[in-house]
C-alpha cells in the first residue's frame, strides 16, 4: 500500500493542485488545502482500485482530481471496518472518521458519477489528523 498521489486547492473555487509534497498540521490538514479546519473532514482519501473501477464502469478516462479528493492511495480498498482505525502515511498518522457520503457539485457534472461515488466506500473516507508531519508521493502506507 502506498501513496499514488496529493491534491490541494487553496478555495472553494479553486481547481485541484497536485503537488509532490505536503505538511500536515493538527490545525490545519494539508498546508494550502482549504478544507483542513480541526473536525471530522480534515483531509479526505480516495483508493485507487475504487476510482479506475468507477471510471470503468461509466467508459470514462476521468482525473483523479475530478473526485476533488485530496489523496490517492494504491493497494487500499475502503469497508467499514476501517472506521475509528488509524491510517499512518509515512510518519504522519491519521484517524478514519466515517465514509464520504456528501459530494461536491463537481460531481453532478459528469453523468452518473455521483451515482457511482455513493455506497460501499467507493467515494472514499474522511480523515482527522492524529499526528503531523509530511507526506511524499510513494511513501508506504499501513493500517
Amino acid at each position: 500500500m502506498k501513496l499514488k498521489a496529493i491534491a490541494i486547492r487553496a478555495d472553494a473555487d479553486s481547481e485541484m493542485e497536485e503537488v509532490d509534497s505536503v505538511e500536515i498540521t493538527t490545525e490545519h490538514g494539508l498546508k494550502g488545502d482549504s478544507r483542513g479546519k480541526p473536525g471530522r473532514r480534515q483531509i479526505s482519501i480516495q483508493s485507487d482500485e475504487s476510482w479506475t473501477g468507477i471510471c470503468k464502469k461509466l467508459k470514462k478516462d476521468l482525473p483523479w482530481t475530478d473526485r476533488r479528493a485530496n489523496i490517492l492511495v494504491e493497494g487500499l480498498e475502503f469497508n467499514e471496518e476501517h472506521i475509528g482505525k488509524l491510517l499512518k502515511i509515512g510518519n504522519v498518522a491519521l484517524v478514519v472518521c466515517m465514509e464520504i457520503g456528501q459530494l461536491s457539485q463537481e460531481s453532478d457534472a459528469i453523468d452518473g458519477l455521483t451515482d457511482e461515488l455513493l455506497g460501499d466506500f467507493r467515494g472514499g473516507i474522511c480523515c482527522k489528523v492524529v499526528t503531523p508531519g509530511t507526506i511524499t508521493v510513494g511513501d508506504a502506507i499501513t493500517v
